[in-house]
């Protein structure tokens, strides 16, 4: 599947059992993409939907069951609600800008930066009611990438004003730099306890770093 099916963002499910991922086509053509879960120890990987355009995929940790993707439609992108075992989307998607999120580990709500090389404000947008407040960072401009901490107390941020930095944000907006370098600094996913996190920086040369006790 590989070969003509790109793989890409891989999240764990609710219970821990099954990672999700993305299959895109890679023909011209418009072909819809899908989301497969495999066990988290290996095995079989199961469909679990299809559709037009799928560009990201989260779901929160239990007790919560919020599982979310995104398909991209131009330069909006439409979030659904859905359900990890039969794939059933529910509700009407929530519509965005073209920009990156975060699910919330308790599944309480996004955490949304839209693409643009100036911008410093992350939305926090509910996943039940879409009530959204804005997150000004202070002193800070280029967001982009996000993820939430393992604690869900604090947001991990990729700025890209000149060389990469990754910030950690507060809820209040106060901002401190983890890591600077002069590649490209994308997602930080937390480990589970918030004691780790594997750290996509992409260069001429690939390299994950781990950041211990952040």
């Amino acid at each position: 599947m590989s070969a003509a099916h790109p793989l890409s963002e891989p999240r764990v499910t609710p219970d821990g059992s099954e990672i999700l991922y993305i299959a895109t086509p890679r023909t011209a053509a418009p072909e819809p993409s899908s989301i497969f879960a495999i066990p988290i120890g290996g095995g079989t990987p199961r469909l679990v939907l299809k559709d037009l355009g799928i560009s990201a995929v989260a779901c929160a940790r239990l007790p919560s069951t919020v599982c979310l993707y995104s398909v991209s439609k131009g330069n909006i992108r439409e979030t659904f609600l859905f359900d990890v075992r039969s794939g059933k989307s529910t509700g009407s998607p929530q519509i965005d800008a073209e920009g990156f999120w975060s699910l919330s580990p308790d599944g309480s709500q996004r955490a949304f930066v839209a693409v643009g090389s100036k911008q410093g404000t992350i939305q926090l947008r509910s996943t039940s009611s879409g009530k959204t407040r804005d997150l000004v960072v202070k002193g800070w401009n280029g967001l982009m990438h996000i993820d939430w901490s393992a604690d869900g107390k604090s947001l991990l941020v990729g700025n890209h004003e000149s060389d990469s930095a990754l910030l950690k944000v507060t809820l209040d907006g106060k901002a401190s730099v983890l890591l600077r370098s002069s590649n490209f600094i994308a997602y930080a996913v937390p480990s589970p306890d918030g004691r780790l996190l594997a750290i996509m920086e992409a260069s001429t040369t690939k390299n994950v770093w781990q950041i211990q006790d952040f």
